[in-house]
């Protein structure tokens, strides 16, 4: 997160001091892990000094600034070690490093106070640093007493460790803990739709369905835009490999919201993964009757007559919604897929200028998307004839990241042009191997029985 104009990074750091959140590897905002909101903070906190510093922080005077919030701690205890709020705002500015480079001072300068051990941790667990995390979540914990003068920092310190802990246990497969850490959580700020969906899921993965179920129904009632019950149990069962539990949730949300458009989109997407096309084409036609011209429509369609063959109208049904929607990730990205596919050489090409414009504003990111992005940019340069340069590419796909069949069919591919064969033989067989939709499974079959003869 980048600071713009100097009100709205003053507005940002105001937030930051007292529930600042870098749990990035779950996409917690700071409302939803339940930090405290403007109006919560201490009477006692001023602009006064911190102004100043960040200000100074975005001429690029560093060491001026850290003077600042030296100056202005004096005037202010209540406020995190200079070092810390130094390493905030870089942290605002997306300078990891340098951020954790001032975290490294404030265990030096400050180590009786418990915020750097905090953050570090928060870096640690977005980097999968799972027993750093731990260390520095413990760390913090044993050192909160040290600041209960400040009783509304110690609280939301003690909120992200929780949080924090929370997310660690379940990265961990440690789902009995998870729960224990979230419900701490909760009695510290009740009815928060990030707990009680926490909760539903965790549940879920401790096979307590029923429990998980009455989660996402309270997750409803506190937060009415919340998907339904059985959309969500759909996704959870389809990514448990539960096809047919998946199916009948999705048939039920179905019957139960046949005129919401989300709900008609969220099933054509579990239809997808679970490999039922019939779901999938009876869900994206009821789309379209409801909100023929919405992009994420117009994105589904492209999908299903992706995956049924017909490249022509998937082009050009692509093609409109990118037109109506250039700014659209899924839709650039269904576009560069299809053309990318095509034995037309400059519409290959084409493919290449959209993939690589989802892989420069997305593809360095820490999300979904950027594992798509790089894919799918790895493969429109291998249909570009550039192999090498989408062996690099694909580097850069970060370990463990979830790939669907389509995107490991691309890798397969590329691995086999490369000579990697073993790696081709495994990716493809993987593609082959998921119950998903995907639109070259055909041709991933004839590839992985010329590879076995």
């Amino acid at each position: 997160m980048f600071m713009g104009k100097y009100r709205s990074a003053v507005s940002l750091i105001a937030l930051l001091l007292m529930s600042w959140l870098s749990l990035g590897s779950i996409g917690m905002s700071q409302e939803e892990v339940g930090g405290a909101a403007p109006a919560d903070q201490p009477d006692s906190l001023s602009m006064e000094g911190i102004s100043e510093a960040v200000g100074l922080f975005r001429a690029g005077r560093i060491e001026d600034c850290r003077n600042a919030l030296i100056a202005a701690r004096v005037s202010q205890p209540s406020l995190p070690p200079a070092d810390t709020f130094l390493a905030v705002l870089h942290l605002s500015a997306g300078r990891t490093e340098a951020a954790k480079d001032a975290l490294d001072s404030a265990v030096i300068n400050a180590s009786d106070d418990p915020e750097a051990y905090v953050l570090l941790a928060d870096l640690a667990l977005r980097d999968g640093q799972r027993t750093v995390a731990s260390l520095g979540y413990q760390k913090g914990a044993d050192l909160l007493d040290q600041i209960d003068e400040f009783p509304k920092r110690r609280e939301a310190l003690n909120i992200r460790i929780l949080a924090g802990m929370a997310s660690l246990a379940e990265t961990r497969g440690l789902f009995d803990e998870a729960e224990k850490y979230l419900n701490l959580w909760g009695n510290e700020v009740p009815d928060s739709p990030v707990i009680t969906g926490s909760l539903g899921r965790i549940y879920f993965q401790q096979q307590k369905y029923e429990r998980a179920r009455e989660m996402f129904a309270k997750l409803v009632e506190i937060e009415p835009s919340s998907p339904p019950v059985e959309i969500v149990m759909g996704r959870l069962f389809s990514e448990s490999g539960m096809a047919k539990e998946a199916l009948q949730e999705m048939t039920k949300a179905a019957t139960l919201f046949p005129d919401d458009i989300q709900v008609r989109l969220a099933v054509a997407a579990r239809a997808i993964e679970i490999g039922n096309l019939e779901l999938l084409t009876e869900n994206v036609k009821a789309a379209k009757d409801i909100n023929a011209n919405a992009l994420e429509v117009g994105v589904m369609e492209s999908k299903l007559l992706h995956i049924q063959g017909d490249v022509e109208k998937a082009e050009a049904t692509a093609s409109a919604v990118v037109l109506a929607n250039p700014s659209s990730f899924a839709a650039v990205d269904e576009l560069a897929q299809v053309l990318a596919g095509s034995e037309d050489k400059d519409k290959r090409k084409l493919a290449l200028e959209y993939a690589r414009r989802n892989y420069s504003s997305f593809g360095r990111t820490r999300t979904k998307a950027a594992v798509n992005a790089i894919i799918t940019y790895a493969w429109a340069l291998f249909c570009n004839d550039r192999g090498a340069d989408a062996e690099v590419v694909l580097r850069a796909v970060p370990s463990g990241s979830t790939i669907g069949p389509q995107q490991t069919y691309y890798s397969g591919m590329i691995y086999l042009d490369r000579g990697q064969k073993a790696a081709a033989v495994n990716a493809l067989s993987a593609a082959l191997a998921s119950d998903g939709l995907f639109a070259c499974r055909g041709d991933c079959e004839t590839q992985l029985e010329k590879l076995r003869e």
